[in-house]
């Protein structure tokens, strides 16, 4: 199930993050995808995955941190959160 864009904004907020220019449309894939991550969700689709089965893909994914650590603007995959930048 997808959220709001406050739900994310509070996400973002409690966890160290905020939400990126391309949130909202992000956002519009998200809920296309059932509320999966849509970087994720064709992929896992396509192996036979059942929703059950696909929970860690659930917006936000499990994949956040490491997708994180592993960009060059410290974004996960789908570009929805960033790091928040230090003031």
């Amino acid at each position: 199930m997808a959220h709001t864009l406050e739900w994310y904004k509070q996400y973002a907020d409690e966890h160290g993050y905020e939400l990126t220019d391309k949130a909202e449309k992000v956002m519009e894939l998200v809920d296309k995808c059932q509320g999966f991550c849509p970087c994720r969700y064709t992929m896992w689709k396509n192996q036979g995955k059942t929703d059950d089965e696909m929970k860690d893909i659930e917006c936000p994914c499990i994949f956040i941190k490491e997708d994180m650590e592993h960009t060059k603007k410290h974004t996960c995959h789908c570009n929805l959160f960033k790091k928040k930048e230090e003031e």
